[in-house]
């Protein structure tokens, strides 16, 4: 059953189920992204003149979302974003975005929040920025994962996947697990129950993007 776990922007304490597949510890390389980011400079002046890339009518988009990518200084803060041109349709259009846990050791793990800011044909936004309600959706390929719809208007010709800097660092918490199996491929390996523990949120991460198909 999937499981709420936030609701943008308020405070953070989450509860859920959680797939771990590495008690090893390693370093947090969240606050090195952090200053990363904080000493680029905002690419471009307006939307405009973002490097758009089209949503596949038939198929999910994988991306990464970090380093590397154009950065912009958003109404809700400097981000790293990815930006795409929305299939022409007369009708809305709804958004399968989903983010995945970044790391292996969950206390020094990151998540990226998606929020969307959609666009009109002349480059200039509507309405607010949709923030989407995420939900624990564990996969068993994928790990940790979260996902969240977010409804693009008719009018809305491009979309931005950002996040804002008042998340970074917010802490999810992941409730104890009553044991989980996984499939490496070989064989299946198990990860016994663990107390809670807490991930917290960042400036990148991997996403997966699809669009749904339209309920007529």
């Amino acid at each position: 059953m999937k499981k709420q776990l936030i609701s943008f922007p308020g405070d953070w304490p989450v509860v859920a189920s959680f797939v771990c597949l590495s008690l090893v510890g390693c370093a947090s390389e969240l606050p090195a992204l952090v200053d990363s980011l904080n000493a680029e400079s905002s690419c471009c002046s307006n939307f405009s003149e973002f490097a758009y890339a089209s949503i596949p009518t038939d198929d999910q988009l994988d991306f990464a979302v970090g380093p590397g990518d154009q950065v912009y200084r958003f109404p809700t803060g400097k981000s790293y974003f990815k930006a795409f041109r929305m299939p022409e349709s007369d009708s809305p259009a709804s958004l399968e975005l989903r983010t995945y846990l970044v790391g292996q050791w969950i206390p020094t793990a990151h998540v990226f929040a998606p929020y969307v800011t959609v666009l009109d044909e002349s480059f200039s936004p509507i309405g607010d920025t949709l923030v989407p309600e995420l939900f624990y959706d564990e996969g068993w390929f994928d790990g940790a994962r979260w996902t969240g719809i977010v409804t693009v208007p008719s009018e809305g010709d491009y979309i931005v996947i950002h996040t804002a800097p008042e998340l970074v660092n917010k802490r999810i918490t992941l409730g104890s697990t009553t044991g989980y199996a996984y499939s490496t491929g070989t064989g299946t390996t198990y990860v016994p129950p663990s107390g809670e523990r807490s991930s917290a949120l960042g400036v990148s991460g991997n996403m997966k993007l699809r669009l749904l198909p339209t309920v007529k």
